[in-house]
């Protein structure tokens, strides 16, 4: 597949793959028509990349993009399922940077629709008679779920930990890799929200990273996958 001058790729020695979108600073894709760029989450990636054996991606955190939507993001979903395939990934990870002003240190998304998901009437009527269109529940993610709140809880007692904070006010996040790629992959697949304050304290981040790595790890062990 043709490489992206802005999109970086990390081999791995397992069937998992991190992603980090939003590395890169993308010129006019924040809110309000602002540039955006989530600092340190591609360092997420490499550890785990290092540690666990997970492979990586991310956009390059010195590059400024300037065609997200139509250009990079389109490459950077075809290159994720193009390693989802030919690598027989089995569990996928995307990460983000969430603004200090979110309520929580942590939030973690499998994008599954349930109840307070916000929704129009059409998608409602949709899940309810087509459920197969949509994303799924996978057998492992309850497992997943566990392992990550208890290292998460044990390491960072003072970060709240959320589930799903996005989904009422942003919808079914159709555009998200996680949701896709469970979609059309039927893999486990959780997306993360990793709040700036706890990004910029170089302690705590240091902590997150190692009890990820920790849970992806014993997650792995605990499935064998």
């Amino acid at each position: 597949m043709k490489k992206h001058p802005n999109i970086h790729i990390v081999r791995g020695s397992k069937p998992i793959l991190i992603s980090a979108p939003h590395a890169a600073t993308l010129i006019s894709a924040g809110r309000n028509g602002g540039d955006k760029k989530e600092p340190r989450v591609e360092e997420v990636v490499m550890a785990l990349n290092e540690k666990v054996g997970a492979w990586g991606m991310f956009t390059k955190p010195e590059s400024k993009v300037y065609d997200w939507k139509r250009d990079v993001y389109k490459h950077y979903r075809k290159t994720a399922e193009h390693i989802v395939k030919k690598q027989n990934i089995s569990l996928f990870i995307d990460v983000h940077g969430a603004g200090a002003e979110r309520p929580f240190g942590l939030d973690y998304d499998f994008l599954i629709p349930y109840k307070k998901v916000k929704m129009s009437l059409a998608e409602k009527i949709l899940i309810r008679h087509f459920p197969h269109l949509f994303p799924a529940p996978h057998p492992n993610d309850n497992i997943l779920e566990k392992i990550l709140k208890n290292h998460m809880g044990e390491r960072l007692p003072d970060y709240k930990i959320t589930k799903g904070y996005f989904r009422p006010i942003n919808g079914l996040g159709k555009r998200t890799l996680v949701y896709q790629i469970r979609k059309d992959f039927k893999i486990p697949a959780m997306q993360l929200e990793i709040n700036r304050t706890l990004r910029r304290n170089d302690a705590h981040f240091e902590t997150l990273v190692n009890a990820l790595c920790e849970a992806v790890n014993e997650y792995w062990e605990t499935k064998n996958i």
